[in-house]
């Protein structure tokens, strides 16, 4: 018997138990043991795109159950190496013309352009506003607010414009950035006496900020959000373009000082909705092509009318779709997709609620649900704790003031310092990381 397969195993035989049969039988039964060994888990898959998908959604789930198991106090790497099935052929369509993408900013993602945009009633006005500030910076809509739920285009419209300056100014500059990553730079600045060059970067060597996540901001009152305010007021005196992305309207950002949400609102601000029926349709069309699937109109019909919620949730249908064509070895039919998306559309139907959420967190790690939402302070329960409300906060529109009403009437400072430090450990305990991601896939795989 090869050394550690019975530790891998035993972690497929754990796996089972946390994720959904059909994802575990399309993402786990095929892949086959190789080695593990200095830590290392090198596994085969039956190709490219199992690779790619795999690594990224249920990798961390696989090394952080093989750590545990092993006793190691760091994550195993991971090599997976493809083994391809010759005897598969796959239904494809013509992929579409492969655009040659000019040379863009280092900060933006390529594929993030106005060209791939697919516009509706519900995010309209955000595009043409979008477009209208990347062709005019700081002639109408200065700043530029567009909000609303995840998965809408927010980040996609904000990288669009990004692309869309850089390419009409080569000469100015421009600054994509998260509001976390501005104030982890403010704190380092203010701590290192670097506040000369904070200063000059985003004051006077800024043609263009655009500003993502700035509800992250609420909370962080005094000299984070007065500096903010005050980088706003100079690049608006100067004439310079800003552009901010938030998940609410700035206005319904707690713990947001009111001078800053009214410079902030001082422009225009615009609402992504959930995408409309013939948008969903026309999105399903345009990414199939992209990725060279053969979808019926039966088919987009059926997948636009069961996802409702947002455009990230399309483009993971495709993918499931696209996985278990290419595992079954099947065409793609209506069958199939009903097949290939049943666990997905459950999740879709019964949504995640705070409930799901703290009781995935107890059954994971082998806590009682009660004892989270009590006040108990030991570590562990402590920890549990503060991942809930990292998760709620994430997953589910609620106010700080909501979540703790969950957590024993706790108020919303405690709740914003548990997310805080949530997020903090994530940069810096792989462990908590990946404790983290693998919640996340027993939530999916409800």
């Amino acid at each position: 018997m090869k050394p550690g397969i019975h530790i891998f195993e035993q972690a497929l035989k754990n796996l089972k138990e946390r994720i959904a049969p059909n994802n575990f039988n399309i993402w786990f039964k095929p892949i086959e043991f190789k080695s593990f060994e200095n830590n290392t888990l090198e596994i085969f898959v039956p190709n490219r795109f199992f690779k790619e998908f795999f690594q990224n959604h249920y990798g961390p789930h696989l090394l952080s159950e093989i750590a545990r198991l092993s006793g190691s106090p760091t994550m195993p790497n991971l090599v997976i190496i493809e083994k391809p099935d010759e005897g598969y052929a796959k239904e494809v369509a013509t992929p579409v013309r492969q655009e040659i993408i000019p040379a863009s900013h280092p900060s933006l993602n390529p594929k993030y352009t106005f060209d791939r945009f697919i516009v509706g009633k519900s995010n309209e006005l955000a595009y043409y506003s979008a477009r209208s500030v990347a062709e005019n910076p700081a002639k109408k809509y200065n700043p530029l607010v567009i909000y609303g739920k995840s998965g809408l285009g927010k980040t996609h419209l904000l990288n669009a414009i990004g692309h869309l300056f850089f390419q009409k100014f080569k000469d100015k500059n421009l600054i994509f950035i998260s509001s976390e990553q501005l104030m982890n730079e403010f704190i380092y600045a203010t701590k290192s006496d670097n506040m000369i060059k904070f200063r000059e970067k985003y004051r006077k060597n800024c043609d263009l900020l655009l500003l993502d996540d700035i509800q992250f901001i609420g909370g962080n009152k005094g000299a984070t959000q007065d500096e903010i305010f005050n980088t706003i007021n100079t690049l608006l005196e100067r004439k310079k373009q800003i552009v901010i992305v938030s998940n609410v309207h700035p206005s319904k950002i707690e713990g947001l000082d009111e001078k800053l949400t009214s410079r902030i609102t001082w422009g225009l601000t615009c609402e992504i909705k959930p995408p409309e029926l013939e948008v969903r349709k026309n999105i399903l069309e345009f990414k199939a092509k992209l990725m060279g699937l053969k979808l019926s109109e039966e088919i987009i019909d059926f997948i636009a009318s069961s996802i409702k919620s947002n455009v990230r949730e399309l483009e993971s249908a495709l993918n499931h779709i696209e996985a278990f064509s290419s595992l079954t070895k099947h065409k793609i039919d209506l069958n199939l997709v009903k097949e290939a998306l049943k666990d997905f559309f459950r999740v879709e139907k019964n949504r995640i609620t705070p409930e799901t959420i703290i009781e995935s967190v107890a059954k994971y790690y082998n806590l009682d649900k009660g004892v989270i939402l009590s006040s108990t302070r030991t570590k562990n329960v402590s920890l549990a704790r503060h991942i809930s409300m990292y998760l709620i906060r994430k997953y589910i529109n609620l106010s700080l003031n909501e979540i703790g009403s969950l957590f024993n009437g706790k108020n919303h400072s405690v709740v914003l310092l548990s997310i805080r430090k949530i997020e903090n450990s994530i940069e810096k305990d792989e462990k908590i990381k990946n404790d983290i991601q693998a919640i996340e896939g027993i939530l999916t795989s409800l």
